[in-house]
């Protein structure tokens, strides 16, 4: 039965799978390849990360309305 990591422990695994590529060898790569996998899938199943990048997109995309909306608001600043 395969066992799920949480997020930061995934990330602490690539961490340490790095150093072991650093250490003993490029043929521990498989190792990095099938966490970062891992840490993708997790990504994509997490709602928090989703939320996250939706809000990141938002933020980069503003619509129309809104940037004239913004320019209104902020002329009548004082």
């Amino acid at each position: 039965m395969e066992q799920k990591l949480d997020i930061q422990e995934l990330i602490r695994l690539r961490r340490f799978a790095a150093f072991m590529i650093l250490q003993y060898g490029p043929e521990f790569g498989f190792v990095l390849d099938r966490i970062e996998c891992m840490i993708e899938t997790a990504q994509k199943d997490n709602p928090t990360v989703k939320a996250l990048r939706i809000m990141a997109e938002l933020k980069d995309v503003t619509p129309p309305h809104l940037e004239k909306r913004h320019v209104l608001i902020g002329a009548h600043k004082t």
